[in-house]
């Protein structure tokens, strides 16, 4: 069976690989039965997020988020795309954030 969302973490942040032929409300679901697993992993960390797999919309972005919240104690500062220029940025920010 194909996972429907993979969340890998890396320094600062976590990456969110979400299926793209998988219905959304099922990968909502998913997110936050895995976020509330990973609960106590994760803890009260401040990260950058970046969602992959799929083109969301900026209200389903939204809705990613706030299942994030409400499944686990990670606060998510900024989400993070493919400019790397533009990540640095987002980086330094995190940092001050923290």
């Amino acid at each position: 069976m194909k996972d429907k969302v993979i969340i890998k973490s890396f320094p600062n942040g976590i990456t969110l690989h979400m299926d793209e032929e998988t219905d959304f409300d099922d990968i909502l679901e998913e997110l936050a039965f895995k976020f509330s697993e990973a609960r106590n992993f994760f803890g009260t960390a401040s990260v950058a997020l970046s969602m992959e797999g799929r083109a969301l919309s900026p209200a389903q972005e939204i809705l990613v988020l706030e299942t994030i919240r409400k499944s686990s104690s990670v606060n998510v500062v900024c989400i993070v795309g493919k400019d790397e220029a533009t990540n640095k940025k987002f980086i330094k920010a995190l940092q001050h954030v923290e």
